[in-house]
C-alpha cells in the first residue's frame, strides 16, 4: 500500500514547511509528500516544493487538484490520495493518515472520507459522538482523501468547474451512481 500527501499552497513557505515536517514525523504508513505550489510568482517557492503549476489565469483549486493528480499519478501508483492545503492542522500527537486508510480498509466501497471540523464550517463536517465515521453529500475541497481506484473508475474533479462546490458536488455524484459513498 503507498499513499501521496497532496499539499497545495500559494507561495506561504513556512506554513507549508511546517505541515511537511509534522506529517512526515506522524505518518507511518508507506508515503510520498508531493507539495504543489501554484503561485504565479515563483520568489516564495518552499524548499519542500515538489511541482510548481502557475495558475496565472486564476482557474482555482480544482484545477491545482487535478493537474497535481495527473503529475503524481504518471510517476508512481496509489492506493490513496490525500490533498491539504498549506493552511491545514494536523494534531502532532497522532498518524492522520493511518486513521484515514484504516478506515477506508474497512469500508472498500469508499471513495472519499474527510477528517471532521469541529467548527461545522463545511455542512456535515461535525464530529458525530460515538461514531467513527458518518456519511455526508460531499467533502470540503481540501483535507480529503481518495481511493484511486474510485478515480479509475469514475473519474476525478472536472477541472472545466472553477469552484469548488460544484465540482465536489459533480464528482460525488459521479462516485454515488457507480456505487462508491
Amino acid at each position: 500500500m503507498r499513499i501521496a500527501i497532496v499539499i497545495t499552497t500559494e507561495g506561504r513557505s513556512t506554513s507549508t514547511d511546517h505541515l511537511v515536517q509534522s506529517l512526515r514525523e506522524n505518518t507511518h504508513l508507506p508515503h510520498d509528500i508531493h507539495v504543489v505550489d501554484h503561485s504565479v510568482d515563483p520568489s516564495n517557492l518552499s524548499s519542500s516544493s515538489s511541482y510548481w503549476f502557475p495558475d496565472r489565469h486564476g482557474r482555482g483549486e480544482v484545477w491545482v487538484q487535478c493537474t497535481a493528480m495527473n503529475a503524481i499519478r504518471t510517476s508512481a501508483t496509489y492506493d490513496y490520495v490525500w490533498f491539504l492545503n498549506d493552511e491545514f492542522a494536523v494534531r502532532t500527537d497522532t498518524d492522520p493518515v493511518g486513521q484515514l486508510v484504516e478506515i477506508m480498509e474497512k469500508n472498500p466501497r469508499m471513495a472519499v472520507l474527510c477528517p471532521s471540523d469541529p467548527t461545522g464550517e463545511h455542512p456535515g463536517s461535525i464530529p458525530q459522538k460515538g461514531i467513527e465515521w458518518h456519511a455526508a453529500t460531499d467533502t470540503p475541497h481540501v483535507g480529503f482523501m481518495v481511493r484511486c481506484a474510485a478515480v479509475d473508475e469514475v473519474g476525478f474533479l472536472n477541472p472545466k468547474l472553477r469552484y469548488c462546490v460544484g465540482a465536489s458536488i459533480e464528482f460525488s455524484y459521479n462516485l454515488y451512481t457507480q456505487g462508491w459513498f
